[in-house]
Formats: structure tokens, C-alpha cells, sequence
């Protein structure tokens, strides 16, 4: 199995925008397993979510000023 990781910056926390270079991220890599799921790594913290629920949420939040 190829094992497939990105790494996305996070530009606010906490509603406050972040100063410097120093970004935190979000990690993103595919299950083990299960093809339609993908792991979320925020914070040292691991979640298992829907690939296909998560691109509907994504397509959501950025349809509201459409």
C-alpha cells in the first residue's frame, strides 16, 4: 500500500491570525484500511472522518458567499 501524506498551513487560531513564519498544520493522510476514509492530524491529536463527507463540508463552508 502507498502511504499518502499533506500537510496544510492554518493561517488563524483561535480567531487570531498567526504572526511570523512559523504556521501550524493540519495533517492529512490516507487509512490503512479503508479507502474512503481519511485521518485528520490536529494538534497531536488523530481523527478518522469520511473523505466524502469531508469534501461536501469543505464544498459548503465555501459556497456561503456564493
Amino acid at each position: 500500500m502507498i502511504n499518502v501524506e499533506s500537510k496544510i498551513r492554518c493561517y488563524e487560531v483561535n480567531d487570531e491570525e498567526i504572526q511570523g513564519l512559523d504556521y501550524p498544520t493540519i495533517k492529512i493522510t490516507n487509512h490503512w484500511n479503508e479507502h474512503e476514509f481519511v485521518v485528520l492530524v490536529i494538534n497531536g491529536n488523530t481523527y478518522t472522518v469520511s473523505a466524502k463527507d469531508l469534501k461536501a463540508a469543505i464544498e459548503n463552508a465555501t459556497n456561503v458567499a456564493r
